[in-house]
């Protein structure tokens, strides 16, 4: 059995309000039960966590040792005038833009949506080599026939290119050195 100590650990960072956390449970339990080999430590984001929300999550981690979770509260002023352009999405979704400097630590991360199932294997994800990316996504196609005229709205042409933002193998240092999180807030007001 492996610790959450050694070096090929996977980290996951998710956004949550408090309202997400069941959601959130669900997910975390998808990926220990179909990762029985991989040790993992979450990140969970928020500005509203209650205690009551954590130790939820808290007893659902402790069957398993190989895992861990840290709570890390994020100050939601610097995101105040963000725009919030489709109705699902909440001011949570932004907190991406801060993990560079959050988890200053860390080479790299996942990110989830915390609305997530995870049925399989996440290994092969996450040893994606992106050491010349900022981030490697899944191609969102549809985004055009679901909400049209929002590429434009958010500075994009029609054909460009758009990644579902809910899963995202970030490269943390390639982010840092290149001062993307910079430039994602000064692009995103």
């Amino acid at each position: 059995m492996m610790s959450v100590n050694e070096i090929d650990v996977i980290h996951i960072a998710f956004a949550i309000n408090d309202f997400y956390v069941d959601h959130l449970g669900v997910e975390m339990l998808s990926i220990l039960d179909n990762n029985r080999e991989s040790s993992f430590l979450f990140y969970v984001l928020s500005n509203d966590l209650t205690q009551h929300s954590k130790n939820k999550l808290n007893l659902l981690l402790s069957t398993y040792s190989t895992s861990k979770i840290h709570y890390v509260h994020v100050d939601d002023k610097i995101f105040e005038g963000f725009p919030l352009r489709i109705k699902h999405i909440t001011k949570e979704t932004y907190y991406r833009y801060a993990l560079p400097d959050i988890l200053s630590e860390l080479n790299k991360v996942l990110y989830l949506d915390a609305d997530l199932i995870i049925l399989g294997d996440l290994r092969p994800l996450w040893d994606t080599d992106i050491k010349n990316y900022f981030v490697a996504g899944s191609h969102k196609a549809y985004i055009a026939k679901q909400f049209p005229g929002y590429k434009e709205s958010i500075g994009l042409h029609a054909n460009s290119t758009y990644i579902n933002g809910g899963v995202l193998l970030m490269n943390l240092n390639r982010i840092r050195k290149y001062d993307k999180t910079r430039e994602l807030f000064d692009n995103t007001v």
